[in-house]
């Protein structure tokens, strides 16, 4: 049963095209939403896409990817600029044990 436990690249790719950015407030990396930044970075890296026979859920949470963790994530990082290769980037990093 290989690749239950990986993070795939596809699903990442779905989440990014229907997570809208976070509407409103629009943190820069210049402004107080710098610890929200940061927030949503770590969120990105904990609720990630698992296949699973059912379905694809989140890593941590276990509901359908995108959680609601993982789109605001997602929401945040879109506002902040952010494309979809610094996500991927960020995931792989991640997953090699560092912290960004």
């Amino acid at each position: 049963m290989t690749g239950y436990l990986s993070v795939k690249v596809d699903h990442v790719r779905s989440a990014w095209e229907v997570c809208a950015t976070n509407g409103g407030d629009q943190p820069n990396a210049a402004s107080p939403y710098d610890q929200e930044a940061q927030q949503a970075r770590w969120v990105a890296t904990v609720h990630v896409p698992q296949s699973w026979p059912h379905g694809v859920v989140c890593r941590n949470c276990h509901g359908r990817f995108p959680c609601a963790a993982a789109q605001w994530a997602i929401g945040v990082l879109k506002a902040l600029d952010w494309q979809l290769a610094d996500l991927f980037d960020l995931l792989e990093a991640a997953e090699a044990g560092e912290h960004r």
